[in-house]
Order: C-alpha cells, then sequence, then structure tokens
C-alpha cells in the first residue's frame, strides 16, 4: 500500500521498507532520512520508542490501528497519525503537512542568497539565482535555463537542487520542474508561461502553486 501511494505523489521517494525495529533503526541513523512512515505494534520495540531513538531533524508520520496513543504521538512532535484503514486522500493530505515542514526548514532567505556554485562538467560556475527562469530534469541531470538565453547542463537531482534554492523564489510544479517565481509570465489550463516556454504543472503540485502565486 505505502509504494503504490508514494508512487502517486511526486515529492515523496520511498528509500527503503522494514518489518524489524532495529533495521529500520540502523539505517536512519546511518543515511539521512527526511520523513519516517512507522506502526506503533512492532516487534520487540514500540514505534514509540523507536521515534525517541532516531534523528530529531526526521519527521514521523504514524500508521496504526490504535487509536489510543494519538496524544503520546504529538507530544513526539509527530507529523500526523494515520487510523487504519486509511485512504489515500488522507495519506496524501499527511504527506503534504511533511512536505510543508521540510520546506520550511530548508528556507533560505534571499536576500543572504544571490548565487549558486554548481559543477558544470569539469568547472564550477558562479550562477545569479535572479537569471535562473526554471529547471528540468532529464535522466540523471538537469537543465537550468537562464535570462541570457544559455543553458547549463548539471548532474543532480531536482530534490537536491530544490534544498539548495531559497522557497520564497522558487517552487517545484511538476515531477520534472522547478520554476523562478519572477518569471513565470502565465498561467492556463495547469500550464505555465516561464521565458516564453509553456511548462506543465503537476496535479499534486497545482494547490500549493496557486498559494505561492495568490490565486
Amino acid at each position: 500500500m505505502f509504494t503504490r501511494f508514494c508512487q502517486q505523489l511526486d515529492f515523496l521517494e520511498l528509500e527503503q521498507t522494514f518489518t524489524q525495529p532495529s533495521q529500520a533503526r540502523a539505517y536512519v541513523q546511518q543515511h539521512a532520512v527526511d520523513l519516517l512512515l512507522l506502526d506503533i505494534e512492532l516487534p520487540t520495540l514500540s514505534g514509540m520508542d523507536l521515534h525517541r531513538l532516531v534523528p530529531s531533524a526526521t519527521m514521523v508520520i504514524y500508521t496504526t490501528a490504535y487509536a489510543e496513543y494519538a496524544v503520546e504521538s504529538y507530544t513526539l512532535n509527530a507529523v500526523d497519525y494515520l487510523l487504519k484503514p486509511f485512504s489515500f486522500t488522507r495519506f496524501e493530505q499527511a504527506a503534504q503537512k511533511a512536505w510543508h515542514q521540510y520546506r520550511c526548514r530548508q528556507h533560505i532567505s534571499s536576500a543572504a542568497m544571490q548565487h549558486l556554485h554548481l559543477r558544470v562538467g569539469y568547472d564550477w560556475q558562479k550562477v545569479a539565482l535572479a537569471d535562473l527562469q526554471y529547471v528540468q530534469a532529464v535522466d540523471d541531470y538537469l537543465v537550468l535555463h537562464l535570462t541570457t538565453g544559455k543553458s547549463l547542463l548539471v548532474r543532480m537531482t531536482l530534490k537536491t537542487l530544490l534544498t539548495r534554492l531559497p522557497a520564497a523564489d522558487f517552487v517545484q510544479v511538476h515531477r520534472s520542474y522547478i520554476v523562478g517565481l519572477a518569471h513565470v509570465e502565465r498561467m492556463h489550463n495547469r500550464r505555465l508561461l516561464v521565458g516564453g516556454v509553456a511548462i506543465p504543472v503537476g496535479m499534486t503540485y497545482e494547490a500549493n502553486l496557486h498559494h505561492r502565486l495568490g490565486r
């Protein structure tokens, strides 16, 4: 179920699943995990106890059949508490809350950050954020489209680049696109016009985009 639900959300990537708490704990302590989907009743260790052992930066959404632990979960700063069985709509609501928290944590003041230094081929290049119109993911690369008419090819994931961009100025609008809000010329029928180019808007990102554009 989790695999199917996560596949329907462009901003979620399911890395691993575990049936043993010790395995999950070891993985989370060795890898940077943004979000943990956690049951309450687990073998050898409760979900609550596991939550206390993982790094504080790891967000947790509980998925359980036991309603009586809900209050305790929020004392541990859980993002949400899903009671089984739950629908995809309810799962998406919880995931959006986690996504919002993640973006708030990654927020960087645009006044303090005016440039990015990116590896382009064998060289490092300084890119002015004001010149960055939109970014397109193509296979294992990103194509950065600039106001100068130039395009830069960078080996990086969209998710990684998004954490390095000021959240106030850039937004992901599709699983393959990030746009600079200052360069959005028009939006019509789930299409953005940016630098004269029509960019698709994914259904998952539409509501957030409307909010960011003040619509």
